[in-house]
């Protein structure tokens, strides 16, 4: 299994190499942008369930093949959320904490609706996670892991937003992604709602 600290590389040097092809579609656009996500996070597994927030990124690229289709690939973080909670009674009670942490290729495929003028326009993706994820829940006190899980996977995800194009070059978008990973014994739901920005050159 290719580990997911090279996909970054891997992903830079694909788009390089995918420059010459794109400039020989007529009418086609390349792109390049980022994200600013906020994802919600929950786990629920055979020993355990649980719920935090992170704050993360996603930078990406892609393809337009006309202004309805195009496909885009992107490295995402979406961030370490974290929570802390007390079982027992006072001053008795044992301070735990939780962590849970989602990062990965997201390759997908873009469909677009122009609402007003062509510049504003609402879309949905449906794709490909390759991801990596962790999860912890650890006694503070004697540093005892009672639940923890690090796996990798692949997934679909699904999402849908608006976005709207400023100028020629720039254009701004939301959009909210649902995303499941699949553990061997549970699953981390980390659905994130996203703003950004998209810069053709």
């Amino acid at each position: 299994m290719v580990k997911m600290k090279c996909i970054p590389a891997m992903l830079g040097m694909s788009l390089i190499g995918m420059t010459p092809a794109v400039h020989a579609f007529d009418g086609g656009d390349l792109y390049f942008g980022a994200d600013l996500l906020n994802t919600s996070y929950e786990v629920d597994s055979d020993y355990t369930s649980a719920a935090a927030s992170a704050t993360g990124f996603r930078f990406f690229a892609g393809f337009e093949f006309n202004e309805k289709v195009s496909v885009e690939a992107a490295w995402v973080d979406q961030g370490e959320g974290e929570d802390s909670y007390t079982i027992g009674n006072p001053p008795y009670d044992e301070p735990w904490h939780e962590s849970m942490s989602l990062e990965g290729l997201q390759l997908s495929v873009l469909g677009r609706m122009p609402l007003q003028h062509e510049k504003l326009n609402l879309f949905g993706r449906v794709g490909l996670y390759m991801w990596d994820a962790s999860y912890e829940d650890v006694d503070e006190v004697g540093d005892y892991v009672w639940a923890s899980a690090d796996e990798s996977g692949t997934d679909l995800f699904l999402g849908f937003g608006l976005d709207y194009r400023i100028s020629e070059t720039i254009s701004i978008r939301g959009a909210y992604d649902i995303i499941t990973a699949q553990f061997d014994d549970g699953d981390l739901y980390a659905d994130a709602v996203s703003v950004g920005f998209t810069f053709r050159p």
